[in-house]
Formats: structure tokens, sequence, C-alpha cells
């Protein structure tokens, strides 16, 4: 007897999505600001402005720009 085993259905909203990736770029700019010397504070500047598009977009209702900039966000490392 072969039992299979599906993992549930997590597919995300296109907002939650972008939620989740600000939350994630969040705490990289925490730990930008955290580096010695101010060294980071240039691309803590940059994450929060994506940041601020993403979140208007999602306030807009947006659909292009939150596809768009949950890509940007999605590539912030």
């Amino acid at each position: 007897m072969k039992i299979s085993i599906q993992p549930p259905n997590r597919s995300l909203s296109l907002a939650d999505g972008l939620l989740a990736e600000i939350n994630r770029v969040q705490s990289l700019i925490n730990l930008y600001e955290s580096l010695p010397d101010n060294i980071g504070l240039s691309g803590a500047l940059k994450l929060q402005n994506h940041i601020q598009n993403a979140e208007k977009a999602i306030q807009d209702n947006d659909i292009f720009q939150m596809l768009q900039f949950y890509s940007i966000l999605k590539d912030c490392h």
C-alpha cells in the first residue's frame, strides 16, 4: 500500500508575500545600521526607500508596483 502525503497549500497573496519581504528587508536594515562607523548607512537608507515604495504600492493597491517592489526586495541582500 502506497500512501502519498501532500503538503498543505501555502500559497500567499501578493500583498502577503510583499509584506513578508518588507519584514525580511527591515531586518537587513537593522543589520546595516549596526555596522561600525556608519558604513552601512547608505545601504540602509536605500533599503528603507524601497520599503516605503512597497508600502505605498500596497496602500494604493497597485498590483504592478507591488510586483516590481516584490522583485526588488527579493533581490536585497
